[in-house]
Formats: C-alpha cells, sequence, structure tokens
C-alpha cells in the first residue's frame, strides 16, 4: 500500500495537482516482520514518508490523518503523520475538546504532531440516505483540506509550508502546541 501511495503522489505530480489528503496511516501489518516501530516514526524511515516529504519538497501541500489510534494500545500517530513537512490533522469535538480516539504525538524524534484539531466527532457526513454522524480523523483531514484548498486559492502567490505556517500562528494552542491538539484549532479567517 505504501508504493500505491507513491505512485499515486508521483501521477499527481505528474498531472499538477496542488494538494493531497489522505486518510492512511501504517504501523502494523499482516507480516509482522514489516511492522514499525515506534522509534521508526521520525518521517524519514518509511517509504511512503520519504514519498510525501518529496511530495511537499515539490510544492504539493500533504495533508494526512494523525490516526484513530488514541484510546488503543498503539496510541501514537503512524506514517506518513510522522513527517514534518507533513499537516497532520487530530479530531476534536465540536466544543473544541480533544476526543480519546485521535492518535497522538509527538513523532519519534520529539516534534509536535499533530499539526492541528478539527472536529471529528460526531460530524454530518452525507450518505445515500441523507447524513450521519461520523467520527474519526478520516473525517477532520478532508474538512482541513477543503478548507486549505480554498485558502490556497485564495492566496496563490504564497507556497503551501507559508500557508500551514500562519495557519499554525492562528490556531488555538500557537503558543502552548501539544501532543494531543498540536498547535490547536485553525483560523483559516485570521490566517488569512
Amino acid at each position: 500500500e505504501e508504493v500505491n501511495w507513491l505512485f499515486a503522489a508521483e501521477y499527481a505530480d505528474s498531472m499538477g495537482v496542488d494538494l493531497i489528503s489522505s486518510s492512511v496511516g501504517y504501523h502494523a501489518f499482516d507480516d509482522p516482520s514489516l511492522s514499525y516501530k515506534y522509534s521508526d516514526l521520525n518521517g524519514k524511515n518509511s517509504l511512503i514518508s520519504k514519498a510525501a516529504r518529496l511530495a511537499s519538497e515539490k510544492g504539493m501541500a500533504v495533508i494526512c490523518s494523525a490516526g484513530n489510534e488514541g484510546n488503543n494500545s498503539w496510541g501514537k500517530i503512524s506514517t506518513p503523520a510522522d513527517v514534518a513537512e507533513v499537516m497532520t490533522i487530530g479530531a476534536c469535538d465540536l466544543k473544541g475538546f480533544y476526543t480519546n480516539f485521535s492518535s497522538k504525538g509527538p513523532s519519534s524524534d520529539i516534534r509536535i504532531k499533530p499539526d492541528f484539531s478539527v472536529p471529528g466527532y460526531k460530524v454530518n457526513v452525507a450518505s445515500p440516505g441523507g447524513y450521519y454522524a461520523g467520527n474519526g480523523t478520516s473525517y477532520s483531514t478532508p474538512m482541513f483540506a477543503g478548507a486549505f484548498a480554498c485558502l490556497m486559492g485564495s492566496l496563490p502567490y504564497i507556497k503551501p509550508d507559508s500557508i500551514r505556517k500562519l495557519l499554525m500562528r492562528s490556531a488555538s494552542h500557537f503558543r502552548y502546541p501539544d501532543t494531543l491538539y498540536g498547535y490547536g484549532i485553525p483560523d483559516f479567517g485570521l490566517a488569512y
């Protein structure tokens, strides 16, 4: 699957894509010899982390879910959420409080992860029957990605990494980032 992600990112780059939103994360595989240890999650070891970092270096905004491992034995982010250049999105509830399923940081080299927290608990999700209330960082990540894409369109001459830094400075926990909220809930209006 990591190889498929790399091929997809390479294809996206060839098509001129500006943003990748990815709700995948890896740490454990069916073959345990392929699984990662927490010490591997430094943003440089896994194939998918190398691919995500390269996509970011080529100018694409790469946004990834933190994962839903917060309340189980693993507890931590996985890869490619460990990459410094990747915007890793954790989940909070609609009032802005951390949800216990959202994977925690930091990366194994002690960098703040997740980068931001976005509602991912009991959020309305479209379905063939109307909608349902869903939970997960796979819901918070595309919401952030959609807003980030709008901000990119509004600031076409600013690189994605600079926009990310504006969002960090606008976020609720900017002065005291941590391993649950990251820099907190971003304020896209203030960042703009």
